[in-house]
């Protein structure tokens, strides 16, 4: 994730203003990177205006399998994908549904297009349920 910063501010002052849990700032400074105008920084780093903050975010592992089932994807960006999900399949592997979810087919489906990355549903529909996820 990129940022434009504004105004002059300490990297973790500036990092409390953004939707990240202290706990993935932590993983960050230990597995990922702050990189300021290309330059990797501690959060004791003062971001002036005009400056490109970039976040490198861990690589996050999944033990899910992935499974070539379609999908019908609605909209997909850098951050959001949204999934047209079809009745009688489980958004997420439980005890009862261990393969043939919508996680199993987003992991095929990342696989394909090489993003290394585990699946954060937004919400979820129960299995008997059609609709945007």
């Amino acid at each position: 994730m990129s940022y434009q910063i504004e105004q002059t501010i300490l990297l973790r002052d500036y990092l409390k203003e953004l939707p990240i849990s202290q706990s993935m700032i932590k993983r960050i400074k230990r597995e990922g990177d702050f990189l300021v105008n290309g330059k990797s920084q501690t959060v004791r780093c003062l971001l002036q205006k005009g400056d490109c903050l970039e976040i490198i975010f861990p690589i996050e592992n999944s033990n899910i399998q992935p499974e070539n089932i379609p999908l019908k994807i609605i909209y997909e960006d850098d951050y959001y994908i949204i999934i047209d999900k079809e009745s009688q399949m489980p958004c997420i592997p439980t005890k009862r549904y261990q393969s043939h979810t919508l996680c199993h087919a987003l992991m095929y489906y990342y696989q394909q297009i090489g993003l290394k990355s585990t699946i954060h549903l937004v919400n979820r529909l129960d299995k008997e349920t059609s609709g945007y996820i």
